[in-house]
């Protein structure tokens, strides 16, 4: 998974385009999952690429803590952008820069029963509309592609 992030920071769903619009989501997909590799990950491993990563996340964000339109719209976006700062901001050694933008986040996460609707939809890939890849396909391959790799 370290070895599939950009020098900028960040993680991409298309290697071919600098600026993916699900870059956010599978950045935010990928320190999820290094965060949660490890018991201690800032004092880790994967402690450059969490920092690198959370710096990108914070470099795409919004001064009202939305994540841009260069990106995909979809609350799941804003989601896991906002999940992945505030479990960054509870790791023990956490910047407290990163607190600041966990709270920017939070402010447009998706509702408690959007996300529900949301995620009952991705349980079931079947119901996906035929342009699947615009109800957030692409973010979930590449995250499975970088963990299987």
């Amino acid at each position: 998974l370290m070895a599939a992030q950009r020098a900028d920071g960040g993680w991409s769903a298309d290697e071919q385009n600098l600026r993916s619009r699900y870059d956010v989501g599978v950045t935010a997909l990928a320190l999820l999952a290094l965060m949660r590799a490890e018991g201690t990950p800032l004092a880790g491993p994967p402690s450059s690429a969490i920092r690198a990563g959370i710096a990108h996340l914070m470099r795409q964000q919004q001064a009202d803590g939305r994540f841009g339109e260069d990106f995909s719209g979809a609350g799941f976006t804003q989601y896991l952008a906002g999940m992945a700062l505030q479990a960054a901001a509870r790791l023990p050694r956490a910047e407290a820069a990163w607190g600041e933008a966990a709270a920017r986040a939070e402010r447009h996460l998706p509702t408690g029963s959007q996300m529900a609707k949301l995620n009952g939809s991705l349980a079931h890939p079947e119901t996906f509309p035929d342009r699947w890849a615009d109800a957030g396909g692409p973010v979930t391959l590449v995250a499975l592609e970088m963990l299987r790799r």
